[in-house]
């Protein structure tokens, strides 16, 4: 299979995990002046899916991964907040340099998802 029909078959298959990590790597592989850019591509992706996938594949991004995402920089930022928003207890934000913030990582409400 070639990479794109291996994309859509996880897509299709509902293989999240592998898909999260997938994404990721892409992420890490792009030029730095592209992170958040890319980021905000894939992260129009991961709203689209239910909402456990879509908190756990930011989280592993945030943790795992430790990519610097700029919440100002990413356009599909807004919609992930609204739709996953209640899910997440608290996001921390640490100064980079006088006013830019980056996530660090965030605790999953896992009783609200839950139920």
């Amino acid at each position: 299979m070639s990479p794109e029909q291996q994309l859509m078959w996880d897509s299709l298959c509902n293989n999240y995990s592998k898909l999260t990590h997938q994404m990721a790597d892409k992420i890490v592989q792009a030029d730095k002046r592209w992170v958040n850019r890319t980021a905000n591509k894939f992260l129009g992706v991961v709203n689209t899916w239910p909402t456990e996938a879509a908190v756990r594949a930011v989280h592993t991004w945030l943790t795992v991964y430790r990519i610097a995402l700029r919440p100002g920089k990413l356009s599909n930022f807004d919609i992930f907040h609204d739709r996953h928003g209640p899910y997440i207890l608290s996001i921390a934000l640490a100064p980079i340099g006088t006013s830019a913030k980056k996530f660090e990582s965030f605790p999953i409400n896992e009783k609200i998802i839950a139920n």
